[in-house]
């Protein structure tokens, strides 16, 4: 279910798999488990000045995956790479990475929880 996400094969569903397991009831929202990998964005601010914005730590393996993953959407041909491209114009490669990562979290966790490929969702719900 996992390789019909754009950038991820074989090998990384199953390493992703391992790490992160495939009940999501544990981790309880998208949130709490960006924030067990440490892929959730900062929001530092005082007065009105935007100060940094780091990455927390957390799980570096899947930390570390899901920035391949995104690497690798990001050169084909996709809405991720659409995400990518309109974020790096603005943000630099380097953090567009980790906010492609962080979305393709939320979509696994999305599809882990409900047992929905992105596929059949975007065949079957049409408003």
């Amino acid at each position: 279910m996992l390789q019909t996400i754009p950038g991820i094969d074989l090998q990384g569903a199953a390493m992703l798999l391992v790490e992160i397991g495939a009940d999501m009831s544990i981790f309880g929202s998208t949130e709490r488990l960006a924030s067990w990998v440490g892929i959730c964005p900062g929001n530092n601010e005082s007065a009105g000045k935007r100060k940094s914005g780091r990455i927390r730590r957390g799980n570096a393996w899947v930390r570390r995956l899901l920035c391949e993953f995104a690497q690798a959407a990001a050169r084909t041909r996709c809405a991720l790479k659409a995400k990518f491209d309109s974020l790096a114009i603005r943000k630099g490669h380097k953090k567009s990475v980790v906010a492609l990562g962080h979305k393709m979290l939320r979509t696994i966790y999305a599809m882990l929880s409900t047992g929905v490929t992105t596929r059949t969702r975007r065949w079957t719900t049409k408003p």
